[in-house]
This record gives structure tokens, C-alpha cells and sequence, in this order.
């Protein structure tokens, strides 16, 4: 039976098809159309925060099973729960792509720079898709491609490579918080608190389906964690817990010979009717009709209000 448990940057650490970074908490890849993992001819979970900039030529990938065209001059930024789909790129695709372990990524202070403009950025724009203006694009890419310029002999290798990290991460910062409509430092304690929300639901989310939990997990009321996430991202509580469990149960309905009531089991759903009844509510299908459209149509766009 199929299972759902692998994960991009798992593939690319055993292929070792990357170069190590910050003691290998990350990884560097140079991307052509001929070398792109196979893996990538499905949906897979990124399991990781991944970087991609596009030096050249265009890919068509689905990320949380929405459509985007990437071409030169673009940056995309993917979570380490973004189920991913590259499905072409053009003869003349090229891109790097830096991608860092879950745990790297959470070990951000909620007050980092860094971390202040990701959150603000994704609370304002749906896509992962950035258009880069010519100053940060020629900025971004001369410190790219410096990353495999530097020889594993080196002497201070590792410290070159975490020094070049961390001027990109503050790079990308920049180019976000460009992309902004409101400074990021207004929210700093609700971007603190909207955070570990989200590194809960991350660990919880097919468990747990009810506002009063995480509420109870944060130490506040349902009213304040209502209020704090509306406040960082404009949606709501539920929508985010809806969200993530729409995205898992569209990865296990592609990915897996489940049955539906296993998916329904493995969601913590009360039972199959209830999986299906709120299936069919963003997606305009029941589960089994979905199963059957895949590979034979466009991908069905959720509905979440």
C-alpha cells in the first residue's frame, strides 16, 4: 500500500543531490530542466523551507495545489508543509534553490527580521510567487552564486556558507518586506502568538479540530486567539485548521491507495460521512468523485472562505 510519508528534502538529502549548508541544517541545489528530481512528477511534501530563484526560462509548479507559472526573475518562497507539483519547465530552465531543515527555520526568533517580514508577507499575498525588480534580482544572484563557488576544502567553509545564509535570508527581508503594505513591526507580540498557532496546529492539526484547544495550548481565551489571527493574516481560525486539513486530505486522496475512510481516520474525522461532508463543502466533490478526476482534468480549486 502507498503511504504519504516521504518528503522533498528528504529525497534530496538521500540522493545527496545538494550541497550542505550550516552543518547541515540546509541544502544547495543548481537546477536544470534535464535534473530535475523525478520525484517532483507528483505532489510531494516540500518538508522543508525552501528557497527558489529563477536564473532562467520558466516552470509551471502547483504549490498547496494552486497553479503558478515561474519565470526568470522569480523568487518562491515554500513552507515546510507545502505539498509541491513541478509539472514542466522550458529547455532553458535554471534556478537555484536553497532548502532549510524544519527545525532551522523554527529556531527563528519571533522578533528576527527575517521571520517579522515572512509573516507579514504571506499574511497579505495567497501566492508563493514574487517579481523581482532588477536591483534585489541582480543582488540576490550574485550572492546565490557564490554558494557553489566556495570548495568543500576550505578551511572556513562552514563559516563562509552561514555567513552567505544569513545575508541572504536579510536580503530576502528586504525584498518582503517591499512587497508589504504594512510594517511588520506593529504585530510583533500577535506575529509571536500567531507563530506558536501555527507550530501547534503544524504538530496537532489532524488531531485537533477546535479553536479551544490551541486557545488552551497559547494560555488564552478563543475570543483573543480569534482576534490575534485575524489580525496577522485576515482569516480566521478555522480557515486555517480547514486549510490544512483540505491540503492533507487532497495529498492522501493523490498520493495514496487509501481508503476514504482509512484518510477519514487518519484526519481524526467522526467518521466517513463527516469526511465527506466537509470534502465536498471546499471542494464541490465528494472525496471518491475526486479520486477519480485526478489525472483527467485541471486540478479543482478549493473553496475557502
Amino acid at each position: 500500500m502507498n503511504t504519504a510519508q516521504s518528503s522533498l528534502f528528504r529525497y534530496i538529502r538521500e540522493k545527496k543531490s545538494g550541497q550542505n549548508l550550516v552543518d547541515g541544517d540546509a541544502v544547495f541545489l543548481e537546477l536544470f530542466t534535464r535534473a530535475l528530481p523525478p520525484e517532483l512528477d507528483r505532489p510531494i511534501l516540500s518538508g522543508a523551507f525552501f528557497i527558489l530563484f529563477v536564473v532562467n526560462g520558466t516552470i509551471d509548479l502547483s504549490a498547496n495545489y494552486q497553479q503558478h507559472s515561474v519565470h526568470r526573475k522569480s523568487l518562491v518562497i515554500l513552507t515546510p508543509r507545502t505539498i509541491v507539483t513541478w509539472r514542466a519547465a522550458s529547455p532553458n530552465f535554471r534556478a537555484y534553490a536553497i532548502g532549510f531543515d524544519p527545525n532551522f527555520f523554527d529556531s527563528l526568533p519571533p522578533y528576527s527580521h527575517f521571520y517579522n517580514q515572512w509573516t507579514a508577507y504571506v499574511s497579505e499575498h495567497a501566492s508563493p510567487v514574487i517579481e523581482l525588480r532588477d536591483a534585489p534580482w541582480k543582488n540576490l544572484f550574485q550572492n546565490l552564486s557564490m554558494f557553489p563557488r566556495i570548495e568543500t576544502s576550505r578551511l572556513h567553509r562552514n563559516g563562509m556558507l552561514r555567513y552567505l545564509t544569513n545575508f541572504l535570508l536579510l536580503q530576502i527581508a528586504d525584498v518582503l518586506y517591499e512587497n508589504c503594505t504594512r510594517p511588520s513591526g506593529r504585530i510583533a507580540h500577535a506575529t509571536e502568538l500567531y507563530q506558536q498557532f501555527r507550530k501547534f496546529l503544524a504538530v496537532h492539526y489532524k488531531h485537533e479540530h477546535n479553536i479551544a484547544f490551541y486557545a488552551d495550548k497559547l494560555c488564552i481565551s478563543p475570543t483573543y486567539l480569534s482576534r490575534i489571527v485575524r489580525q496577522v493574516t485576515g482569516r480566521t481560525v478555522n480557515h486555517q485548521i480547514a486549510h490544512r486539513l483540505l491540503i492533507e486530505a487532497r495529498y492522501l486522496l493523490d498520493c495514496t491507495d487509501w481508503p476514504i475512510k482509512q484518510i477519514a481516520e487518519e484526519l481524526h474525522f467522526a467518521d466517513q460521512a463527516s469526511f465527506g461532508k466537509f470534502f465536498k463543502e471546499h471542494m464541490q466533490l465528494a472525496p471518491s468523485a475526486y479520486r477519480q478526476k485526478i489525472g483527467l482534468e485541471e486540478p479543482v480549486p478549493p473553496r475557502l472562505s
